[in-house]
């Protein structure tokens, strides 16, 4: 007489281990990827408000540097199809973004220069660059000069 006995096979027991193994890395993976979109949206929120900033002080509060006569020079736009001035680039150390990290203002004069258009308002752009990737985050506005 043959006695059947209960439980599962070694076969059973392999595939049970396999699936769960292949669940335990797909998730596993799953949240390395939130984990690195997360970190990646951190740095770039962080990098906008430093740009935001930095915008910020260049538009609304006159600092040094910046002169009610605005010094436009078509040939320091860094490539810019209008008229403006470029603000040299400084470096930055910001906690939570890589290096190198620098911001750079650029003031752009959309109506031109001279004439009756001395006066017209000038658009301040603030890019902030970070990582070895050289992510940018940009903020502009319009100020008058």
């Amino acid at each position: 007489m043959r006695h059947k006995e209960k439980g599962f096979t070694l076969i059973e027991l392999l595939v049970t281990l396999l699936l769960g193994t292949a669940l335990i890395i797909a998730f596993f993976n799953l949240y390395r990827i939130g984990l690195n979109l997360n970190t990646n949206a951190s740095r770039q929120a962080l990098a906008r408000n430093i740009a935001y900033e930095e915008m910020k002080k260049y538009s609304q509060t006159q600092p040094a540097g910046w002169t009610p006569q605005f010094p436009c020079d078509p040939a320091t736009t860094d490539g810019a199809s209008k008229p403006g001035y470029l603000y040299p680039s400084r470096d930055i150390a910001a906690e939570g973004l890589p290096a190198p990290a620098t911001v750079r203002i650029r003031a752009l004069a959309p109506y031109g220069c001279s004439g009756a258009n001395a006066t017209m308002p000038v658009m301040v752009e603030a890019t902030v660059e970070y990582g070895p990737n050289n992510i940018k985050a940009v903020y502009a506005t319009y100020a008058k000069v």
